[in-house]
């Protein structure tokens, strides 16, 4: 559940060469509209299917790297494309064809039936936990929603895997990296701060979640993991703001309290950070506590 795309960037890290397919197509998709637009109305049935492909990759994509803004600049070359595309003179040789349209038509209307969906569950849910940002300075939400297609942490949840339900507390959870001023993802220590007033219920290592610790704020556990490094013990009581430990790739997510033997089997409360529900692709920016 540590693992994160697009943490080390294309020069051989983790996930490179799905970060490169990850802008290739768009781009790719890009170019051919501008330059090769099918012929009469099936330009239309082309730039939707690209319009779509563009928007949906942009919504499920990890964007660690190049930068976290990079779909707003796809779909900003997308739309351009569209513009250089219906203004192109298209020979009665070149791509045209009422089966390419009709391609076309059925990949826009499949692209921006994902493209709703992970709109959908980009959506703020009615009951939440309120809980303000563990860490300073600027973040990626590289995991979150309510979604598998944008939050892998939902896995937990999976009715045919019941080995996972010891862990099924995470199943809302995000998961955060440090960016820099481009929103790049960067290997960068954070300083991890308690999200709410309560007490250290447990500080425990675990297969799937590493180092974690475990918060009760107001009967909700709170569970930090992948920590790198744990500045509290278990009964000591925290405020909001006061340090906890450190982490690269900070784990977070809210629960019922777990059973004896499995402190993660709690059922997922989804949360919002600073007021902000956050899901897959966002920068939050954390304000640092006096």
């Amino acid at each position: 559940m540590r693992k994160v795309a697009g943490l080390h960037g294309p020069k051989g890290g983790e996930g490179a060469g799905m970060e490169y397919v990850q802008l290739g197509v768009p781009m790719g998709l890009i170019v051919w509209l501008a330059i090769w637009p099918l012929r009469g109305r099936g330009r239309w049935a082309h730039a939707a299917a690209v319009l779509g492909v563009v928007g949906l990759i942009g919504l499920v994509g990890q964007w660690g790297w190049p930068t976290a803004y990079a779909p707003f600049a796809l779909m900003g070359l997308a739309v351009l494309a569209v513009a250089v595309g219906r203004r192109r003179v298209v020979g009665r040789g070149d791509s045209t064809g009422w089966l390419a349209g009709t391609l076309a038509a059925a990949v826009a209307m499949a692209a921006f039936g994902g493209v709703g969906l992970a709109l959908e569950a980009r959506l703020r849910p009615v009951e939440v936990v309120r809980l303000a940002l563990p860490v300073t300075g600027a973040v990626l939400v590289t995991e979150g929603g309510n979604h598998w297609a944008i939050n892998a942490q939902m896995a937990v949840l999976d009715p045919d895997s019941p080995s996972l339900t010891s862990w099924r507390g995470a199943g809302l959870g995000v998961v955060l990296v440090a960016v820099d001023g481009w929103g790049r993802a960067k290997r960068a220590v954070m300083e991890v701060r308690a999200p709410c007033a309560g007490q250290v219920v447990l500080v425990t290592t675990d297969a799937r979640l590493g180092q974690a610790v475990v918060l009760d704020c107001a009967g909700d556990w709170v569970v930090l993991g992948g920590m790198d490094g744990v500045d509290v013990a278990a009964g000591v009581k925290v405020v909001p703001g006061a340090a906890v430990g450190r982490a690269v790739i900070l784990s977070l997510h809210a629960q019922t309290p777990g059973v004896a033997g499995h402190p993660f089997s709690g059922r997922p409360l989804a949360m919002v950070l600073d007021d902000r529900y956050a899901v897959r692709g966002m920068v939050l920016r954390g304000v640092a506590v006096p």
